[in-house]
């Protein structure tokens, strides 16, 4: 039985508590706490318990959402909503020109699905969020009543001009789901391009969310987007713990005067809550740093977020680093070179790419765990990583072996993470 409209509002009400309550301290197998439940409860609504024991569970265990076990989700809004973490970054960006700016709305979120961004931005200013889906518009609402956030609405209806006009910044997060597949193209979201520019020049102060991999270009492929003060985004790519999330594209006053920039930012969260923020950004395509002819003492891995943005070279250079190859698969340098935006490895052996001899190598080490990184080398780095590391007695040493081409020649860089 599918659930209706009413089967949800009563997930979200005080008469469900009892039930999310029991199921999440139940420890029995599915089958038997689904006959339990059926015994009192309908077919869709036992079901809605359990989907959402599962998604909260979800949230608080992968730390997307640290207060995950009191909010609503359905799988498609949980697996699309902009994680706490990233979420409070962008609502940051929006404060400022909030609190600068009189308009009775404040900041608007449209799409605002379960709420990901939207309870980020009720934190910090007023905020209305708008979602045409009547069940993800309920759960936002919840989940912002749940918070306590009384500076946030959610409201359940198409989005219009008119929700931007009168706000101080809108942010979109449009639908990148065609059916039960994805796509990265904002030519294919909902809304397209076409609605993009009129809510543009209804107001320029935005920020559109897009997928890591998208082409922001096709924005504007029909010509200059009709934004008063900057008629180009600032691209920014946002990762998380090392994971690329998401792509934002930022309008007008948002661009902090960084017209036709990129920028990559990595956040770094750590189980107590706790975190930190780092960013890089260039101008254009940024002159290439040299390429190296040897593996110096360090070799260095950029974030996610760098390499999405194409930002490696233009690291490289402020920092002082060597590039391995011309696509800056890794960097090298004889320093350390600490930075937020940079894995950094401590060379220890540098080998002729041939499984064999990295064999003997570990084994001479009494390696027991070992690593193995590549990029654009051409070996499958999962069997690899499965027949090298042993759990031998004694054989207790990690190691991390990294692939790479280096002046046109194949090698295994026996190394060490230094953030460990």
């Amino acid at each position: 039985m599918v659930p209706d409209l009413d089967d949800y509002r009563w997930l979200v009400s005080s008469a469900a508590e009892p039930w999310l309550a029991r199921v999440a301290a139940d420890t029995r197998e599915l089958a038997p706490l689904v006959a339990s439940l059926r015994k009192d409860l309908s077919p869709a609504r036992a079901h809605l318990i359990l989907e959402l024991t599962e998604l909260r569970a979800r949230a608080r265990g992968s730390g997307k959402f640290p207060q995950g076990s009191r909010l609503f989700f359905t799988r498609k809004g949980y697996e699309q909503a902009t994680s706490e973490a990233v979420a409070g970054y962008k609502a940051e960006r929006f404060s400022a020109v909030a609190e600068d700016a009189d308009f009775a709305e404040g900041l608007a979120d449209l799409g605002c699905g379960i709420g990901g961004d939207l309870i980020a931005m009720a934190v910090v200013h007023g905020v209305v969020g708008v979602e045409r889906d009547p069940v993800a518009a309920l759960f936002a609402a919840a989940n912002l009543e749940t918070l306590g956030l009384t500076q946030g609405r959610a409201l359940c209806r198409e989005m219009a001009e008119g929700d931007v006009t009168a706000a101080a910044a809108w942010h979109l997060d449009p639908d990148r789901r065609r059916g039960e597949r994805r796509t990265s193209r904002p030519a294919l979201g909902a809304p397209g391009p076409a609605v993009i520019r009129q809510l543009l020049a209804a107001n320029g102060a935005a920020a559109v969310k897009l997928a890591p991999a998208a082409d922001a270009a096709e924005l504007f492929a029909s010509g200059p987007l009709p934004c008063t003060e900057s008629p180009l985004p600032l691209l920014e790519w946002i990762s998380e713990n090392g994971e690329c999330k998401q792509q934002v594209a930022w309008f007008g006053c948002l661009t902090e005067g960084q017209d036709g920039r990129r920028r990559a930012t990595a956040i770094q969260r750590t189980p107590d809550g706790s975190g930190s923020v780092c960013s890089v950004t260039a101008s254009g395509d940024a002159a290439a740093p040299p390429i190296a002819v040897a593996v110096g003492s360090f070799l260095f891995e950029a974030d996610a977020a760098v390499r999405a943005a194409g930002l490696t070279p233009a690291l490289a250079a402020k920092m002082g680093l060597q590039m391995t190859d011309a696509a800056g698969a890794y960097l090298t340098s004889d320093h350390p070179a600490p930075h937020g935006l940079l894995t950094v490895f401590a060379v220890e052996e540098v080998l002729p790419l041939d499984f064999k001899k990295v064999r003997q190598a570990l084994r001479q080490r009494k390696t027991g765990t070992v690593e193995v990184k590549q990029r654009g080398v051409g070996i499958d780095a999962n069997p690899w990583q499965r027949q090298l590391s042993t759990r031998r007695a004694g054989e207790s040493e990690k190691a991390t072996i990294i692939a790479l081409h280096i002046n046109r020649r194949r090698l295994a860089v026996l190394a060490r993470r230094l953030d460990e």
